[in-house]
């Protein structure tokens, strides 16, 4: 799992989600949180607990996952345990064409990122099958550098 720090642009002043109201969406980065925090992986158990802190530090919450229903249940429980707005966004890690996409259909860039996508993958079958070390690859490093 990684973290890095990124900038929002000058003056973002989107709406975080559909559903959530203006005063919502503090962009301060000042005392116990206050920015936005993507979430790549946001089905983890790790990732999630990484989540829960920064919601809990007072910072806005988008969970990106490959599967949505799956991230959307984790958004509503952080969302409860947090009483802070969560926002859920569509990403498989492995379909490198669909980032410009997924970047553009953010509100505005997360001041944090944490990646907590992974494959295992299967060892004797990456060794015989270009495909699936291709794809172990993509999901464990391309895909990730490239999103950032």
């Amino acid at each position: 799992m990684s973290t890095i720090q990124l900038r929002a642009p000058a003056g973002a002043d989107a709406p975080f989600s559909d559903a959530t109201p203006r005063a919502d969406r503090s962009r301060s980065r000042s005392g116990a949180g206050g920015g936005t925090m993507l979430l790549v992986g946001a089905t983890s158990d790790i990732g999630n607990a990484v989540a829960r802190e920064y919601a809990a530090a007072g910072w806005n919450v988008v969970l990106a996952a490959r599967d949505e229903a799956g991230a959307a249940r984790n958004a509503a429980d952080l969302a409860e345990r947090s009483g802070r707005p969560v926002g859920v966004r569509r990403l498989d890690i492995a379909e490198t064409d669909g980032f410009a996409a997924f970047l553009d259909g953010l509100d505005w860039l997360p001041d944090t990122v944490v990646c907590a996508v992974g494959a295992l993958g299967d060892q004797r079958e990456a060794e015989t099958d270009p495909a699936a070390a291709s794809l172990a690859m993509r999901v464990n490093f391309e895909g990730p550098a490239l999103l950032l």
